[in-house]
């Protein structure tokens, strides 16, 4: 996806909006968070959404349309107190969902790209959208430019959507922890948000990473070597409400030469949530070029594999 010249032109994408950086979004590497970067993304769709059926039309639909699957490329850092432009535009829609292309500009610069798919989600699982919101979208038309670039769009589009590509078993992953959830994590229609899936996949990748450096006696936080996040592609199987009894697990399913895939996913109880495989590369501090896995970190990641998952 990263690789599609058109998505790094802001002059693609048909709606565009600018929105604020925010201090509170900001990290320990000083840098506007990961998840802060997808918020943005999300409220791009949102304006997108807005444009297409107006607020009247789409409150009561937030509840069954919904993200089936979102992969999100980190091409630059994205520093506050610059403001963002967001631009959005629509890539293909069918009888399952629909595709929405995503672009974040800072400065001059393409700092990011998503493509989301969207479907709808009734009755317990996932169904064909609804009449009036696939004429809707049509109605707005996919976006020429956008349809052109295909198959480089939608993550799992058309029949792939309901194929949940591995990792929907709690057995196959090595490290798991008590997930605790809030009341912020439920969005405005009681569910969990989409947003709120992606904070606890960062703290799954982070929590093994973070151990791990410290068990290798490598300082990941401070030291010479630390580590950003380069993608990640997450699937939502389920919509649920935030319950107790959910849980974080993690585990490796790749080592690259300057990189490592985590994969991440959230089961409330024995059903899966969603799963996300997010891709970390290593960098060296002084002068923020990818550097080698540190060899004791990469003998250790070895060993936290995932079981039996594809990779």
């Amino acid at each position: 996806m990263k690789n599609d010249s058109w998505r790094q032109d802001l002059a693609s994408y048909r709606l565009r909006f600018e929105l604020p950086t925010r201090y509170a979004d900001v990290d320990a590497e000083r840098h506007v968070n990961n998840v802060a970067v997808q918020t943005l993304h999300a409220e791009a769709r949102s304006r997108l959404h807005l444009s297409v059926f107006g607020w009247e039309a789409w409150q009561p639909l937030t509840a069954t349309v919904r993200t089936r699957a979102v992969r999100t490329d980190f091409l630059q850092v994205t520093y506050y107190p610059a403001p963002v432009t967001c631009g959005a535009a629509l890539v293909e829609v069918d009888a399952s969902g629909y595709t929405l292309a995503l672009g974040l500009f800072q400065q001059g610069r393409c700092v990011g790209v998503q493509s989301c798919r969207i479907g709808a989600w009734r009755d317990g699982e996932w169904r064909p959208l609804p009449a009036a919101v696939r004429e809707a979208m049509l109605d707005f038309g996919p976006d020429a430019v956008m349809a052109a670039g295909l198959p480089g769009g939608a993550p799992g589009p058309g029949a792939g959507d309901d194929a949940d590509g591995g990792g929907a078993e709690a057995g196959g992953y090595p490290c798991a922890d008590r997930l605790t959830t809030r009341f912020g994590d439920l969005d405005a229609d009681g569910m969990l948000s989409e947003l709120a899936l992606a904070r606890y996949f960062e703290q799954g990748r982070s929590h093994l990473l973070l151990a791990l450096g410290q068990d290798c006696g490598a300082d990941l936080r401070h030291g010479p070597v630390g580590m950003l996040i380069a993608s990640t592609g997450a699937r939502v199987l389920r919509q649920v409400r935030p319950g107790a009894e959910m849980t974080l697990a993690s585990g490796v399913v790749r080592i690259g030469r300057t990189s490592v895939v985590l994969r991440t996913a959230v089961f409330q109880g024995e059903a899966c949530v969603g799963i996300a495989d997010n891709v970390m590369v290593f960098i060296a501090r002084a002068d923020g070029r990818p550097t080698p896995v540190p060899a004791a970190l990469a003998r250790r990641l070895e060993g936290l594999a995932c079981a039996g998952l594809p990779r």
